[in-house]
């Protein structure tokens, strides 16, 4: 039987002595087995044993060769650099075997199926590299702001690099896995950094146990022991200030624990599986992954190349915390998220029964942090005992489902996520206290997903069909099970962008809203002031008035009622001009001028130009204020003679003022309410009336006349400009 076509299984690099032979190749390649003190941790659950990267030795061509040109790709920041756990980083090997019977012995000069690498160093790179024929630039957009130095955070994005216009001989995909995060440090970026860069060392005190005694001074250490820490994405509808434990020491000389207590309280902080539930809502983040795919190319024996697929993967982030008190130190391994939001891998075939049992298995499955690597172990085995691949399949089938499988599982998971967020972004929308104080944090938010979504729906559907291009980019077509469920989650991605878009665009018309309703109220507000001004503003003046030094007041000083008269009079004076201004004839006549003098000047803009309103204001008033100061000069040289006559009798000049002044005003009220009650506009055509002002009768409308309100005789129409009659009508003064 063909070996090629047995269905394949998922098995570990240290199932046997079958593949040891390839592992010693690779080996050969970097030198000696490390101390095995990183290797993964995740045996209890179920994953295949694998061996670990080999310790860096002195053969380190490979990276070397490309240093002395790392000038002509300037974009090579992490793979040509040191790393700083050179033991990390593991390599697991698919291979087959029977579903049943013993492990057949495979030769070694088979080529494996494919090979998952989880986490990366130089030494990993050195045997990968020249075993498979693989470029640089494959581990270096696997690493690209992964955290694999101490700069890797600001590196440029690939779609900036100067290699972008090549064929591409591999592709890298990036997600989201939802997981809660323990409250633990790095609890920002700063932080992250100085992890990263190994300096993230505090100093803190715990008291001792015995009393009176003074406290004990303990310094901590905490580092990760994989090279590959890639950043989280904080993912609530309320933004949360992280706490700010770690702050700069008095000294300047390195961080301190602003909290202090006892060692059991500290103790119980770094455990990861307690944790307080209410706080589940503001520890939900959405942990950076990253799958990198390319061919690797084998050469063995007699055989021609074949090629291999390759799955570059992230390891599941771990930290260790190092405690010392004098010279004893003790380390405890510390996460910094306790569990995943929601199982990645495939469900259990169980049912909730009367056995309790099933209890167990059910907690097993979504309580189970799994790294990347063992997702893909899983979804193999679930794929070829379930049998999901119809009719002839290859081993790029399964292990694109598999991958494809545990991608889908973490994105709905994400998309989830989103949507409760999107949904309570529009119920506190309608809260005005909770709006202002989140609108940053959502304006942030819906900005970086209507950014996130289009690129990982893009990157996802060209991801899955890069393997099956040929060198001349025709190539077999992806199996229909993997195709029509691609489709589905990027249609279920397009509908959480258009979602989030409609979301953002809502929230843009209740901030106007809510703008609107700041602008209303702010100007009730200085309506008010303007109200209190009207009162204190006349009165201030009359207090002014009477505190100058004024001679006639200093010889004689007024009486109280005479300062309260006084200030009453400027207050009906003030507020009285101010009614006037608003009321209903002069906000007409405002209305109808300005109409007039946009339509002569033929003015679009919203603002009337003082010239323009100079000149309309000295072409249609020039007449009539001739009048009025011609009527202001008779008074006045009336009135002059009469008061230099000391001869004359007080009593006889103050009436003789009073019948001119109340002549004078008479007649300027007869005029003005004449113009408003004939109409402003047709106030300069209305002929030669009495002193310009217009005449008595006025034509009235189809109305008046259906009352029977026309005059006795008919009259001219005001404001027809044209100075007809209507025939057997004449003019009345």
């Amino acid at each position: 039987m063909a070996t090629e076509r047995l269905p394949a299984q998922a098995s570990g690099s240290g199932t046997g002595p079958d593949l040891a032979g390839w592992l010693e190749h690779v080996e050969a390649e970097a030198g000696p087995s490390g101390s095995g003190e990183n290797a993964p941790e995740d045996h209890d659950d179920g994953e295949p044993d694998q061996r670990q990267t080999p310790s860096p030795s002195d053969e380190t061509d490979y990276i070397t060769s490309f240093k002395s040109r790392k000038h002509l790709m300037p974009h090579w920041r992490n793979v040509l650099m040191e790393t700083r756990n050179p033991s990390s980083g593991s390599i697991s090997v698919l291979t087959f075997r029977k579903q049943a019977g013993p492990v057949p012995r495979i030769p070694a000069a088979i080529p494996p199926r494919a090979v998952l690498v989880t986490d990366l160093s130089e030494a990993l790179i050195n045997a990968l590299g020249p075993q498979f024929g693989l470029s640089p630039e494959i581990f270096e957009e696997h690493l690209v702001q992964s955290g694999y130095t101490k700069t890797s955070y600001d590196d440029p994005d690939p779609s900036t690099w100067q290699t972008r216009f090549l064929k591409r001989q591999h592709f890298s995909l990036r997600w989201y896995s939802m997981v809660l995060r323990n409250d633990v440090e790095p609890r920002d970026d700063r932080l992250r950094e100085l992890l990263i860069q190994e300096k993230l060392v505090w100093r803190g005190s715990v008291q001792s146990r015995g009393p009176g005694k003074a406290p004990i001074r303990k310094k901590r250490f905490l580092y990760t022991p994989f090279n590959i820490f890639r950043r989280e994405w904080p993912l609530s509808s309320m933004s949360r200030t992280p706490k700010q434990r770690l702050v700069k020491s008095p000294d300047q000389r390195g961080l301190v624990d602003l909290e202090e207590g006892d060692e059991d309280d500290f103790a119980h902080e770094w455990n990861p599986g307690m944790r307080d539930p209410d706080d589940d809502d503001y520890n939900v983040v959405a942990w950076e992954e990253r799958v990198t795919f390319c061919w690797g190319h084998w050469d063995s024996g007699d055989l021609k190349s074949v090629k291999i697929p390759i799955l570059l993967l992230d390891p599941l982030p771990k930290m260790k915390l190092m405690t010392g008190v004098g010279a004893t130190a003790q380390t405890l391994n510390v996460m910094p998220f306790s569990r995943r939001l929601a199982p990645r891998g495939p469900p259990p075939v169980l049912q909730l029964t009367n056995d309790p049992a099933a209890l167990d298995l059910l907690n097993s499955y979504t309580n189970k942090a799994t790294r990347a690597a063992f997702g893909v172990h899983e979804w193999l085995n679930h794929i070829a005992a379930t049998k999901v691949l119809a009719g002839n399949h290859s081993a790029i089938d399964m292990l694109l489902l598999a991958v494809f499988q545990m991608i889908r599982q973490d994105t709905i998971v994400f998309l989830r996520h989103v949507g409760n967020i999107l949904d309570e972004i529009s119920t506190g929308s309608t809260d005005e206290r909770m709006m202002q104080e989140q609108l940053g944090h959502w304006r942030s938010l819906l900005g970086r997903l209507q950014s996130e979504f289009p690129v990982f729906e893009r990157s996802l559907g060209e991801f899955f069909a890069f393997p099956y291009q040929g060198d001349n980019g025709q190539g077999a077509p992806p199996p229909p099970q993997l195709t029509a469920s691609l489709q589905q989650l990027r249609e279920e991605i397009s509908a959480m962008n258009q979602r989030s878009q409609r979301t953002r665009e809502s929230l843009l018309a209740e901030m106007s809203l809510l703008e609107s309703k700041r602008g209303i109220e702010e100007a009730e507000s200085v309506a008010r002031l303007t109200e209190l001004a009207f009162i204190f503003i006349p009165m201030t003046f009359a207090a002014a008035l009477f505190s100058m030094q004024v001679k006639e007041l200093a010889d004689d000083p007024p009486p109280l009622y005479g300062f309260v008269i006084a200030a009453v009079i400027a207050l009906a004076i003030s507020y009285g001009l101010r009614l006037v201004q608003r009321s209903t004839v002069v906000a007409e006549a405002r209305r109808k001028w300005e109409d007039e003098i946009r339509s002569e000047g033929q003015i679009t803009s919203r603002v009337l130009p003082v010239r323009k309103v100079t000149i309309w204001l000295a072409r249609k008033l020039s007449a009539k204020l001739l009048i009025v100061l011609i009527a202001c000069a008779a008074v006045v040289l009336l009135l002059v003679p009469i008061w230099t006559r000391e001869a004359m009798d007080t009593s006889f000049r103050g009436a003789v003022t009073a019948f001119s002044l109340l002549c004078l005003v008479s007649v300027a009220v007869y005029a003005i309410y004449n113009w408003s009650t004939t109409g402003i506009v047709s106030i300069p055509n209305r002929g030669s009336g009495v002193l310009g002002f217009g005449r008595i009768w006025r034509e009235p409308d189809e109305d008046e006349g259906a009352r029977g309100e026309r005059p006795p005789d008919g009259s001219e129409v005001p404001g027809d400009g044209g100075g007809q009659q209507r025939p057997g009508s004449e003019n009345h003064v």
